[in-house]
């Protein structure tokens, strides 16, 4: 579980604040899955915040060939936006994200 605060115009107003709760389970050696769930509260330019939820899916793999480390992940990430302030706020804006970093 993690909290996290970001602020905006050189930190002088928060931007948005979330809470996280996530876990994650291995596979194998070298293979994990992972879920979360984020609750996010963003700054609207009339000073408000909407409240957001965002769900997301991980599979995790990494590999070590001879002195370079490659991991790779795959996100599903779905988000609910403006649940009672939006006409699509029941619809989820729903995103796959990939990384892969390579290290040596």
């Amino acid at each position: 579980m993690s909290q996290e605060f970001r602020f905006n115009e050189n930190i002088s107003e928060l931007g948005s604040f979330f809470t996280e709760i996530s876990a994650q389970y291995k596979l194998h050696k070298n293979l994990s899955i992972g879920a979360g769930y984020r609750f996010i509260n963003k700054r609207e330019l009339d000073d408000s915040y909407e409240k957001r939820h965002r769900m997301l899916f991980d599979l995790n793999a990494r590999e070590k060939f001879w002195k370079i480390a490659i991991s790779a992940r795959a996100r599903f990430q779905s988000q609910y936006s403006g649940i009672n302030t939006s006409e699509n706020g029941k619809i989820p804006d729903n995103y796959l994200r990939n990384e892969v970093i390579g290290k040596v």
